[in-house]
C-alpha cells in the first residue's frame, strides 16, 4: 500500500475480521511511515522486496510502487504454504478458507482470468504474434501454491522478463505475471 491505498486496507482489514470464523495471518506491503499505522490494524507490515533488476515503468503506470511487485516476489517467502494475496481497494465477502484449501497441484497460481477483452497482445507491447492471444491473469485476487510457484523459479523468471528489452509491460506486475505463466494458470470461478 501507498498513503492513498490505506482507507483501502481500513476496509479489507475490517471485512477480513467480520467474514472470518479464525484468525489469518495478513500482511501489508507498503511505505514504512505507514507501519505503525497498519500494526494498529492488527496487519503485519512488511518491507517490499529489493530486486535486483529495476521496476519497469510503462506508458500507463509510469511511477509503479515497489510494493505493486511483491506479489511476484512473496511466495518465495513462503514454500510449503497456500497464499492468498488480496489488493488493498477490495473487500471480503466470506470466508477465505475455500481458497486455501483449494485442490490444485499443477499450476503455480489460481486467479481470476480478465474477463475483459486484454489478451496479452494487450497487455504487453512488442511481443511476438504467437503470444499475442495467451491467456490474461487479474492480479486483484491471486492464491498461490508457493511449492510449485518455487520449483517453477516463477519468481526469477518474472525478474528476468522485467529485464527484457523490447518489451513494454503496460499493466506493470499484472502484464509480467501473464507473461511468463503464459496462460499456465488454474482459473477460479470455471471457464
Amino acid at each position: 500500500i501507498t498513503e492513498s491505498y490505506f482507507p483501502g486496507l481500513q476496509a479489507l482489514s475490517a471485512s477480513m475480521v467480520n467474514a472470518e470464523a479464525g484468525p489469518l495471518y495478513c500482511y501489508v506491503f507498503g511505505d514504512s511511515n505507514l507501519w505503525s499505522r497498519v500494526e494498529a490494524l492488527g496487519v503485519i507490515p512488511r518491507q517490499p522486496p529489493a530486486w535486483s533488476v529495476s521496476y519497469p515503468a510503462s506508458t500507463r503506470w509510469p511511477n509503479p510502487p515497489a510494493s505493486s511487485y511483491s506479489r511476484l516476489y512473496v511466495p518465495r517467502d513462503f514454500d510449503d504454504e497456500r497464499l492468498v494475496w488480496i489488493d488493498a481497494d477490495c473487500v471480503v465477502m466470506k470466508s477465505l478458507r475455500p481458497l486455501f484449501e483449494m485442490d490444485f497441484d499443477e499450476p503455480v497460481a489460481a486467479v481470476y482470468r480478465n474477463t475483459h477483452n486484454y489478451e496479452l497482445g494487450f497487455q504487453v507491447g512488442g511481443l511476438p504474434a504467437s503470444r499475442a492471444k495467451d491467456r490474461c491473469t487479474f492480479n486483484g485476487l491471486l492464491v498461490f501454491n508457493c511449492a510449485e510457484w518455487n520449483r517453477q523459479r516463477i519468481t526469477e523468471r518474472c525478474a528476468a522478463a522485467m529485464g527484457k528489452l523490447g518489451l513494454e509491460f503496460h499493466f506493470i506486475d499484472q502484464s509480467v505475471l501473464s507473461y511468463v505463466l503464459a496462460g499456465n494458470f488454474h482459473h477460479l470461478g470455471g471457464e
